[in-house]
């Protein structure tokens, strides 16, 4: 999994009052970026510490860059603003998801072929 992201403090209907103070960290759009899997993904949502696949401290831009082990599976793609739930956040991301197969690309375009063919 490889991308960029860019996170910003969101000021949509804000207040002068609510407002981030200058120097404040959620003023420059903070979030934290995490890659989990299924069942890590569990522990942290119930808000307990667990390990990541990838995780990005505490930041308003970076890139993702995590390797899944190989196998199936089902793995988040989180971004967080658990640690200032107040202060809304705009997310922009461009993330990809390769994978290599193991089966040579002539087959796959013979399987298509003849799935095509069935019309399956």
């Amino acid at each position: 999994m490889v991308g960029q992201f860019t996170a910003s403090g969101d000021t949509r209907g804000a207040t002068r009052k609510d407002s981030p103070a200058a120097g404040d960290k959620d003023a420059d759009g903070a979030i934290e970026v995490y890659v989990l899997s299924e069942p890590a993904f569990t522990v942290w949502q119930n808000g307990f510490a667990t390990s990541a696949v990838y995780e990005s401290g505490r930041v308003s831009h970076g890139s993702v860059q995590a390797e899944l082990p190989a196998g199936a599976g089902i793995y988040y793609l989180v971004f967080s603003n658990k640690f200032s739930p107040k202060s809304g956040k705009s997310i922009n991301a461009n993330v990809l998801l390769r994978y290599k197969s193991w089966l040579p690309d002539w087959l796959r375009t013979v399987k298509g072929r003849v799935w095509n063919w069935l019309g399956l």
